[in-house]
Order: structure tokens, then sequence, then C-alpha cells
């Protein structure tokens, strides 16, 4: 019984733990979260530019409006950085430049 009881509790404690986009954990560290987002965003960037032979400064544009526009609207944000490349490469394959 007391077995079962401590498994009912772990996995209530286990739904109720924020991922790391979740408002709950926007207080929590925000510089290093920030951080951590601009990494990814230029290393995400970085690999769209030798990917595709356009240059950086280009590339960092397109990405950054996209990125942007996609955060504005956005209430999930774990997939940003992923539909902001998608839609940086169809940009740049597309000319509108």
């Amino acid at each position: 019984m007391e077995g079962e009881i401590s498994n009912v509790v772990a996995r209530t404690l286990a739904l109720r733990i924020p991922s790391r986009s979740s408002t709950m954990w926007s207080h929590v560290m925000p510089d290093a979260i920030d951080r951590d987002e601009d990494a990814i965003n230029q290393d995400t960037i970085t690999s769209i530019a030798q990917e595709m032979h356009y240059p950086l400064p280009v590339v960092r544009r397109v990405y950054e409006t996209e990125f942007a526009r996609l955060k504005a609207d956005a209430r999930v944000k774990d997939y940003l950085v992923l539909f902001a490349a998608r839609r940086t490469r169809d940009a740049l394959l597309s000319g509108r430049v």
C-alpha cells in the first residue's frame, strides 16, 4: 500500500514539473536561458549560412526577422528555432531576401 502511494506521488510530481520554456521558469536565471537561446540561434544561423552558401549577415537578418515574427505570437516556444530555420531556408531558396 505504501509503495503504491509513493508511486502515485512520484507520478503526480513528475507531471507538475514545468518545462524549461514554461512561464513558471521565467524568473529562474533568465540571463542563462537568454544566453542559451542566443547560442542556439547563432549556431543555427551559422549552420544555415554554411549549408546554403549565403553570407552570414544575410542569413542572420532573415533568421532574426523570422524568429522575432514567430516568437511574438508563440504560446509554446519549444520549436521556434526549428520553424525559424525552416522559414529562413525557404526565404533564401525563393530569393525573397
